[in-house]
């Protein structure tokens, strides 16, 4: 990261963006953390709120039923 606009505190949500202005993210800001920024999202649109969240763990949840009705196992002896 070449520089911090602002005075972001650790958990915030900011944007990143490139060297010429480009917008690349949203993400949660660490200062003391090797990794700086952590995405949220790479749509400028999506907003990082309550609904957000809502919406990943149900699709994580979704994802999660869809492995195990696919899932088998095979014993061993």
């Amino acid at each position: 990261m070449d520089k911090v606009c602002g005075s972001p505190e650790s958990g915030d949500t900011v944007d990143v963006y490139s060297y010429n202005g480009s917008f690349l993210a949203r993400a949660a800001y660490s200062a003391h953390s090797q990794l700086t920024a952590r995405c949220w999202s790479f749509d400028e649109s999506e907003e990082i709120n309550e609904e957000f969240f809502r919406s990943r763990l149900q699709r994580a949840e979704n994802a999660e039923s869809q492995s195990n009705q696919n899932a088998y196992f095979r014993a061993t002896i």
